[in-house]
């Protein structure tokens, strides 16, 4: 599973075993990340954009979901 923590512009992975580690950070291109959906081997993730100068919009990355390895593509 992964959420998104707005206010931070991360989004994390929870593990099965209730852990979780930090996968995209603003570093990414994340602004104000507002929920997560996953599609195969794709993440998608959606910007609120409230910090200027981002804007609102949808982005998407590979994933290896047992690695928990990314590859972003935005």
């Amino acid at each position: 599973m992964f959420a998104t923590l707005n206010s931070l512009h991360q989004v994390a992975a929870v593990h099965p075993d209730e852990t979780t580690e930090t996968v995209l950070t603003a570093s990414d291109g994340l602004a104000s990340p507002t929920s997560t959906a996953v599609r195969g081997n794709r993440l998608y993730v959606t910007n609120a954009g409230f910090a200027e100068p981002h804007g609102a919009k949808v982005q998407s990355g590979t994933i290896d979901p047992a690695g928990v390895n990314r590859v972003p593509n935005w």
